[in-house]
């Protein structure tokens, strides 16, 4: 979420410790306006161009996906809201699977496109920043960010966040497999001439033949209270 794919056996250290950048001269960036985390939750999602991190390199761009769930109630430790599946293979489309379940809440009381990840069994005070800046559930996209981009591209008027675990990434999603040359260049659009990312960094998510777990569902729920009263709403239901 920053951590799409943040995997839940991460190093405790390296994620303490993760580099924070400070604002320099990068556009402050938008969310969508009058976003509902229920619509964005009820189906999967499909990532077809992403940035490279600490959790998310090169040999796992094939079959990316991910599956959000709204808890019934706050995690009981953490108080965390949303339940969080994604997946990758490594290598190409058959390869071993990665990923697990993470949990994620709303940052921002006055911005619910904000919110952020974190391995369910750390504190929210060592969450990245997970950012909805643009969805669409009728076109069925959506650009998701690690928060505020606070590096500046050369001289391009670009930026970009980081490349560790937090306050890092930047993906197009879509809900649909199948990959959308025109779609993936609509939302580079956005990304770069209205929100000023530097979309250079993207790299494309091979998703032809994949095979998506179906364990998902067990792993999404896992920890929830309330799994025996069919009260969680999401794409993993």
């Amino acid at each position: 979420i920053d951590s799409v794919l943040v995997p839940s056996d991460i190093d405790v250290a390296a994620f303490l410790i993760s580099c924070q950048q400070g604002e320099g001269e990068c556009k402050e960036v938008s969310t969508q306006e009058n976003f509902v985390l229920s619509d964005y939750v009820a189906k999967p999602w499909y990532i077809h161009m992403q940035a490279e991190t600490q959790y998310s390199p090169p040999e796992q761009n094939y079959c990316v996906s991910a599956r959000y769930l709204e808890r019934s109630r706050p995690s009981f430790l953490w108080k965390y809201t949303v339940n969080v599946q994604n997946q990758a293979r490594v290598g190409s489309t058959d390869g071993r699977l990665v990923g697990g379940p993470l949990c994620a809440y709303n940052t921002d009381s006055s911005d619910p496109a904000k919110l952020a990840v974190a391995p369910c069994w750390l504190p929210k005070k060592v969450s990245g920043d997970y950012w909805v800046i643009r969805y669409n559930e009728e076109e069925g996209y959506a650009i998701i960010s690690g928060g505020q981009p606070t590096i500046p591209s050369g001289n391009t008027g670009l930026c970009k966040t980081g490349t560790g675990i937090n306050q890092s990434g930047l993906w197009f999603f879509s809900r649909s497999p199948v990959r959308n040359e025109t779609l993936i260049s609509y939302l580079n659009d956005i990304a770069q001439n209205e929100e000023g990312f530097d979309t250079s960094i993207l790299s494309p998510v091979d998703q032809a033949g994949c095979v998506y777990d179906e364990n998902y569902r067990r792993l999404a729920l896992l920890g929830d209270e309330s799994i025996n009263d069919g009260l969680l709403r999401g794409s993993a239901v």
